[in-house]
């Protein structure tokens, strides 16, 4: 299904969900409804022990875990900024913030993808449009997994766009990347965003990255 776009020559990095009230398809790029975070946001959206390791920081040019825990709790508090109302004009700032440092694309992408992906995401973050929130989405979904998890079906991959399977070869496997889902109260569909990235000390957001490889740059 195609991402709205806000132009007639633009497709914009995010998806709008029909409504349920919507007569509209219910069809989206999710298999599945992104989980609701717990309120003490201590457990899993997807069902894991808080101390599953996840690929957190790199020391030594070796991989050390953190508990995937940690990393949901932090992306949560970073994601949660968009969804409170006394943000809602610091959005911009909180945006900029998310665009990825030249070191991180050969710690997310693999050999010359690497370079594909900083050809596409730089021209991206050069036109980026601001994200179509209003001050009532406050309601946030998330959901993680390591891109080694997106290249067949699995527990993980079920929140993910269809697409990352096209492409998960392409990433570094370790690395663990989220999509997130933000809504208006009451609402049970809303605004779809993928492709942020732990990176140990900061997130990057390389959103629909299948479609950034997919460019003849690469």
């Amino acid at each position: 299904m195609p991402l709205v776009a806000n132009s007639g020559k633009r497709k914009d990095f995010w998806h709008v969900r029909p409504s349920a009230k919507s007569t509209a398809s219910s069809h989206t790029t999710l298999r599945r409804q992104i989980p609701t975070a717990p309120a003490n946001v201590t457990i899993m959206a997807l069902g894991s022990a808080p101390t599953a390791g996840y690929t957190g920081t790199m020391k030594d040019g070796q991989a050390s875990e953190l508990p995937r825990g940690q990393i949901y709790e932090q992306a949560w508090a970073l994601l949660s900024r968009f969804t409170d109302p006394a943000q809602h004009g610091q959005r911009g700032g909180l945006l900029a913030s998310l665009q990825p440092r030249e070191s991180d694309y050969t710690q997310v992408f693999i050999g010359p993808a690497a370079e594909g992906a900083r050809a596409g995401y730089l021209r991206l973050w050069q036109s980026l449009p601001m994200l179509p929130l209003r001050p009532t989405h406050t309601v946030l979904r998330l959901a993680l997994a390591r891109a080694e998890e997106l290249v067949r079906d699995s527990e993980a991959s079920q929140s993910f766009p269809g697409g990352y399977r096209e492409i998960a070869a392409l990433l570094v496997p370790q690395r663990v990347w989220l999509c997130w889902e933000i809504l208006e109260p009451g609402d049970s569909d809303g605004l779809l965003f993928d492709g942020l990235v732990f990176l140990g000390d900061h997130f990057a957001w390389f959103p629909k990255p299948w479609r950034v490889l997919a460019e003849p740059t690469l």
